[in-house]
Formats: structure tokens, C-alpha cells, sequence
């Protein structure tokens, strides 16, 4: 008996999805050839939906919104053309876009007016692993903690980043040191003051250390507190 019902069960779900399938089809909310959505369509008849008080799908707000993902080929102060898959789509858009250069991967939300135009909502710079210099962008964007005690570790993809205190900074400028942000390290500070903001102390370090593959370097002992 409980054979027959899961049958049952299956037939009726593929038939719903027969019918469903024949559905968009007719509406032409989907391009036979392609399979993309026809995102006009797709407005148009989500608006005469939600004006039917008893199905009503979207109470709170009838703007309709569509997102794409993917790479900018083009950028300017009014236009920006992304290519995502094979196709490349172009938005007009009044946003301040300052951080977002070609080949930047990014998030466009957008709607449709009644007239068929599209209105840009928003868009947004998707941050890469190789975008990431800190830990603090690298816990926003989603990085792993490795380590809940301090000093807290992100990972994200290859890329492992350890917190740090911003009272370090501040410290290392004060005794007239040179804070190395990205390497979290203090230049140029006394052995006894290094000890006192809890770091480790390396008399003479390499003015090129963080840069090996540098082809001319300073022959000079650089003093560096380490964190």
C-alpha cells in the first residue's frame, strides 16, 4: 500500500511539473530556444497576479526585482556592462561607483518601470580573496575563524589574517615607529618599548623582507617589532 502512494506521489509531482512547464512556456515567460527568463514578461505577469486580492504574492511592495551577477567589461559615470555566461548586460545607473574598476566582479538588482525601463536599485562589489588585506574585511566577506581566542584568525581561501588591536597602531606611531599594516609590524621601535606592546623583537631585519622577489634592496638593518 505505502508502495503505491509514494507512485502516485511521483506521477502527480511530475505532472504538476508537465503542466508548470507548459505554462511558462505559453506565457512566454521563458524563451523556448534558450531557457532565460523573459524578465518583462516575467513583471507583467507577477503584477496581474498580485492584483488578485486572493493570491496577492507580494503585499508588502509591487516593485518586482531581478539581480545578475558577474564580471564588469565596461564602467563609467553612467553606464556599466557586465558579462555573465555568454551575454553581456548594460544598466544606466546615477551610482557612486568609485571602488569598482573592469574585470571587478559585482551584484546589480534592478527592476522594471511600466514602460519597460529598467531602474537600477543597486550595485554592489562582490570582494574577492585577493581583495581581502585585513582581517576585519576578511570576517565581513564570509572568512572562516580559525581560532575563537585572541588573537582571532580569518581564513579565506589560501589567505589567513589574525586580528589585531587598533590601540597596536596607534601605539607604534607614538613611540615614533612606522606601522606596516599589511604585515602587522612596528619599524623603527626600541627593544623594551616592542616588549611592552606584547610583540617580538628582531634587531635586524631585512629592508626587503617582505618583498623577496624585490631585484635591488637597502643593505641596512631595519629594527621590527612583530605581532
Amino acid at each position: 500500500m505505502g508502495m503505491k502512494k509514494t507512485v502516485a506521489s511521483i506521477m502527480l509531482m511530475a505532472l504538476c511539473f508537465f503542466i508548470s512547464w507548459l505554462f511558462f512556456l505559453n506565457s512566454e515567460m521563458l524563451n523556448e530556444n534558450t531557457g532565460e527568463l523573459n524578465e518583462l514578461k516575467t513583471t507583467e505577469i507577477l503584477k496581474a497576479l498580485n492584483s488578485i486580492p486572493l493570491i496577492n504574492i507580494n503585499e508588502e511592495e509591487e516593485e518586482i526585482k531581478f539581480s545578475k551577477r558577474g564580471n564588469v567589461i565596461e564602467i563609467s559615470e553612467d553606464i556599466i556592462s557586465i558579462e555573465y555566461y555568454d551575454e553581456v548586460k548594460t544598466f544606466n545607473h546615477d551610482k557612486d561607483l568609485s571602488d569598482i574598476t573592469s574585470g571587478d566582479k559585482v551584484w546589480v538588482e534592478y527592476s522594471y518601470s511600466s514602460e519597460g525601463e529598467i531602474n537600477v536599485i543597486r550595485i554592489e562589489k562582490i570582494l574577492q580573496a585577493r581583495d581581502v588585506k585585513d582581517f576585519e574585511t576578511c570576517y565581513k566577506y564570509g572568512g572562516y575563524i580559525e581560532d575563537p581566542d585572541a588573537p582571532r584568525k580569518c581564513v579565506l581561501g589560501q589567505v589567513t589574517f589574525t586580528e589585531r588591536d587598533e590601540d597596536l597602531r596607534q601605539s607604534c606611531v607614538s613611540k615614533n615607529g612606522t606601522w606596516v599594516d599589511e604585515f602587522n609590524e612596528c619599524e623603527f621601535i626600541s627593544e623594551s618599548d616592542c616588549y611592552s606592546m606584547n610583540g617580538e623583537y628582531f634587531e635586524c631585519e631585512s629592508a626587503c623582507r617582505n618583498d623577496p622577489e624585490a631585484e635591488m634592496c637597502i643593505m641596512m638593518c631595519v629594527q621590527v617589532c612583530k605581532f
